[in-house]
């Protein structure tokens, strides 16, 4: 049943596949990838659960900005977050691929499309990842000091850590419009 299997997971990936089609929007969809920078893995691995949700909170919450702001979008787009956790090499690699609406629903509740013409992607990549660091970094020094992330850091080792995560760009990759969704794009 792997759908890798040309023989008896292909029409059930072909069907997967069809049935996701029929659930699209007549609109432009982006891929939006936010990692986490190496140097957290450490501390990811020792806190999974918290890590991976404040990976999916913090970049719905980062795209979810953008997507309001007028100069963008002015409305609340549709996300949908996929965690990996590993990378081509089988190292750990966590990171979240985000598929986006390229428009939403405005205040009224009224269907509003990207400001898209002015910008490469959806939305400012190295914009995004600034608020996505300091988005990030500041629910991580929360859960921290609630206890709800243990880290076993001295001070200095911590504050260590911190201001290399701070000085560091943080990776949001962004690609163009899917070219097969049931709108033709």
């Amino acid at each position: 049943g792997n759908r890798h299997c040309p023989q008896c997971g292909a029409l059930k990936k072909e069907q997967w596949i069809s049935d996701r089609m029929s659930e699209l929007l007549p609109v432009k969809y982006y891929h939006v990838v936010f990692t986490l920078p190496h140097e957290l893995n450490s501390l990811c691995l020792g806190n999974r659960k918290q890590f991976f949700d404040l990976l999916f909170e913090t970049s719905a919450a980062v795209l979810q900005t953008f997507s309001r702001d007028e100069k963008y979008m002015g409305a609340t787009s549709g996300i949908t977050g996929i965690l990996h956790t590993w990378g081509q090499q089988l190292s750990f690699h966590p990171h979240i691929h985000c598929i986006v609406s390229g428009g939403g629903l405005d205040g009224k509740g009224n269907w509003k499309n990207a400001n898209k013409d002015r910008h490469a992607f959806l939305f400012p990549v190295k914009a995004m990842s600034s608020v996505y660091r300091g988005l990030f970094m500041k629910r991580l020094r929360a859960l921290i000091s609630s206890q709800k992330v243990k880290h076993g850091m001295d001070e200095q080792q911590w504050n260590t850590l911190k201001e290399t995560l701070y000085k560091k760009d943080w990776i949001v990759y962004c690609k163009r419009p899917f070219r097969r969704t049931a709108a033709g794009y």
